[in-house]
């Protein structure tokens, strides 16, 4: 993608990894759109993920988009989501933002990647235009790496060299990072004074290590054998101005009228917006009512195994897994369901799901419930260092999983008792 970039090539870049396909559109040699070839995580996931909108209101909009295809009408879940005064279109627009960065994300998460370029203006031009640069989408994915691979990825080789960035171009090269502006002034400390191994341990808001795992990974030319010479002190002064914001276009214009005058009629209808157990088990009528079924069982699955109802879990989690067999994250909760009372004792048990959820994981790197899987693999080892580090994991990507707090106080609470 560096190389891409400094020709300014316009065209789509295909990326192989562990079964993934995805599309990454560049316009000049700046991604702008990105697809994904098997399904990854949908827009309304993300919004939950990130708290844009509650678990309930998911479920809300899921069943009314459900309901719609009895007119025949595909809605989009933005603009439902819209309709029913959970978001403003502002908000969906930078969801949809988001979702395309994590698509790209995603591939500098994986390991065994194969790629290909094709040069292709008008294909670029079809798509979604959500221009992202190239530094802030790898130091997003260097943040969920640990120091052992970042030292490999680049950094380990660097420690020992002077970082300099002139004054003049620290502001830019923050915001290419997508620093928040209020830590750009922290950035005086790359002033060639201090090798890379002083800065990572300098207290603060930045990333430290993470920032100059990306410079090295990118080939950033800001490492230095020697301090440079001839460099005057810099006076601290007022912080630089934010970069005015951009307005983010939007991938598909919302149809507001048709949304509502479908909502409108489901109104009219008088019936539930939820999903009753008997929807889940209907034959679907079209390839996207199955995967809006599919959905609606999982999440249904869930519910039920986070209430203890073990068997109406795993009749739902397994009518998931038949609408949407190729869906690794349905697979792998279902399998949890149905060993999660035997494997601390039953070896083969422990063995299976840890395939599984390790499968699971590479193809989708914040599939939060796989984390908490291998965390409580870890605790019955009584491999606790390890599984704390699981469970914190799953807390980063999604708080709601509360056995992983849980969990991680319990951990903690033997570690001091052990001290004593």
């Amino acid at each position: 993608m560096v190389a891409l970039r400094g020709q300014r090539r316009t065209g789509v870049l295909s990326v192989d990894a562990e079964g993934t396909r995805t599309f990454i559109y560049l316009k000049e040699g700046v991604p702008v759109f990105a697809e994904e070839g098997t399904s990854g995580e949908t827009l309304g996931r993300l919004l939950v993920r990130l708290k844009r909108i509650t678990q309930e209101q998911y479920l809300t909009v899921l069943s009314k988009m459900t309901h719609a295809l009895v007119f025949n009408e595909q809605l989009r879940f933005g603009e439902t989501a819209v309709e029913l005064g959970f978001m403003t279109e502002e908000q969906v627009n930078s969801a949809l933002h988001n979702q395309v960065r994590w698509k790209v994300i995603r591939c500098f998460q994986r390991d065994e990647v194969a790629w290909s370029f094709g040069d292709n203006e008008a294909e670029v031009a079809e798509v979604g235009n959500f221009p992202m640069t190239l530094e802030s989408l790898v130091f997003d994915a260097v943040l969920w790496l640990d120091s052992e691979h970042r030292n490999e990825a680049g950094l380990g080789g660097m420690l020992e060299r002077f970082v300099y960035i002139p004054a003049n171009e620290r502001a830019d090269v923050g915001r290419r990072l997508g620093l928040d502006p209020s830590v750009l002034p922290g950035l005086s400390a790359l002033d060639g004074q201090r090798r890379a191994r002083e800065i990572i341990t300098l207290a603060g808001d930045i990333e430290w290590e993470a920032v100059l795992t990306t410079m090295a990974m990118l080939g950033m030319p800001v490492f230095l054998s020697e301090k440079p010479k001839d460099v005057a002190p810099v006076q601290a002064g007022p912080p630089p101005a934010p970069a005015p914001a951009a307005q983010l276009p939007r991938a598909v214009p919302l149809d507001r009228t048709r949304t509502s005058q479908v909502l409108r009629q489901l109104d009219s209808m008088v019936r539930s917006y939820q999903l009753t157990d008997g929807d889940l088990f209907k034959q679907p009528a079209s390839p996207h009512e199955e995967r809006l079924i599919a959905e609606h069982a999982f999440q249904r699955g869930r519910a039920h195994l986070a209430a203890g109802r073990d068997a109406q879990a795993s009749r739902a989690l397994r009518r998931a897994v038949q609408l949407a067999p190729a869906n690794a994250e349905y697979a792998v909760l279902a399998l949890w369901c149905d060993h999660k009372d035997r494997f601390s004792k039953d070896e083969d048990s422990a063995t299976l799901l840890k395939r599984e959820v390790v499968g699971a994981i590479r193809k989708d790197p914040n599939f939060a419930f796989g984390y908490y899987i291998l965390g409580s693999l870890a605790f019955a080892a009584k491999d606790l260092p390890q599984a704390k580090r699981f469970f914190l994991k799953t807390i980063s990507l999604d708080p709601a999983i509360v056995d992983a707090t849980i969990r991680v106080r319990l951990i903690e609470a033997r570690g001091s008792s052990d001290k004593r």
